[in-house]
């Protein structure tokens, strides 16, 4: 009997949650911005600080009781990560396929792609990264993922693919450019400019120019990254992996043309697009979950086929309007 639940396991998951500019909208949420612009003003640095601590911590949204049901029929395991504990949870034998969640998800998001990589031979393996889930830690980061993903390839083997969702793609693409082998990736509805959600975020909070700039070095030394190195205008020229990205038309959290973007910069790079799945969805689609487990076995000849064939845009059927 199959693992995967005929119903979508729905918990909110943006590629960048705005947590804190959807909390200023109240009455009592003013108040908090109009003393956070006074912080400003007498202590920008701090205040500057703060703001990127907020932007860092994720939401921990609660999941589904068709969440912890799924789960359970895997293998928790628990990893000593250099960010902390982290919680996962493993099926099947063979060579491991990674799942990546998005920004304040959950590793069961990607559940419909269980059984039927299994069912093809391999064994799954996926992970609440840190500060989400149940796994430890208050914030997290693109960076924190990416090394929790090197961490779990050290510990259960080279990945015979990673299929990633939102965020969870350009941190499965650092990892990659941080020299994890990834044989074959899909990218799911991932954002093909990351960088440009913490300008959103700075704009929003008033930070001046020379501000955000001075934080974002801050945080490139503390962190250990390269804001430009975070683009797959960057990353993907420089990555050979046969790649499949996966996007919706009308995806109102990442818009369509960063599917596009990724495609475009990324040599050899399939770009399958979908309409009406939006940004969640299509992680429950069946047309989707077919053609993701299709891309993950196919094998070299067939990459070489379809190179030479040129082919770089289709349309998948959106099956599931759930």
């Amino acid at each position: 009997m199959s693992a995967v639940p005929h119903e979508p396991l729905l918990i909110r998951t943006n590629v960048r949650t705005f947590s804190f500019a959807r909390m200023m909208t109240s009455a009592a949420q003013i108040i908090k911005r109009k003393a956070f612009g006074f912080f400003l003003r007498v202590a920008p640095r701090t205040a500057a600080r703060t703001a990127a601590r907020w932007f860092f911590t994720p939401i921990r949204g609660v999941p589904s009781e068709r969440m912890t049901e799924f789960l359970a029929t895997g293998q928790a395991f628990t990893l000593a990560s250099s960010t902390g504990r982290i919680q996962g949870w493993s099926w099947g034998q063979g060579a491991p396929v990674y799942l990546v969640h998005g920004w304040s998800g959950r590793g069961g998001q990607l559940s419909a792609f269980v059984q039927p990589l299994v069912d093809r031979g391999y064994s799954v393996v996926t992970f609440d990264a840190p500060g989400h889930g149940l796994s430890e830690g208050a914030g997290s980061s693109l960076i924190a993922f990416a090394e929790v993903l090197r961490e779990l390839v050290s510990k259960f083997g080279p990945a015979a693919g990673v299929v990633a969702h939102s965020l969870g793609g350009a941190a499965a693409a650092h990892a990659m450019r941080r020299g994890v082998a990834v044989p074959r990736l899909v990218l799911i509805g991932t954002p093909a400019e990351p960088a440009r959600f913490f300008h959103g975020f700075v704009a929003h909070l008033g930070l001046s120019a020379s501000l955000a700039e001075w934080i974002k070095r801050e945080l490139e030394q503390r962190i250990g990254f390269v804001w430009s190195e975070l683009s797959f205008a960057w990353m993907g020229p420089r990555l050979g992996t046969p790649l499949l990205v996966v996007h919706d038309r009308g995806d109102k959290e990442v818009p369509f043309q960063d599917g596009q973007a990724i495609a475009d910069a990324w040599p050899g790079a399939r770009l399958a697009a979908t309409t009406g799945l939006g940004h969640r969805r299509i992680l429950h689609d069946e047309g989707v979950v077919s053609q993701v487990v299709d891309f993950i076995s196919r094998n070299e000849t067939q990459d070489t086929k379809n190179a030479n064939e040129s082919t770089r845009s289709t349309d998948t059927p959106a099956k599931s309007r759930r």
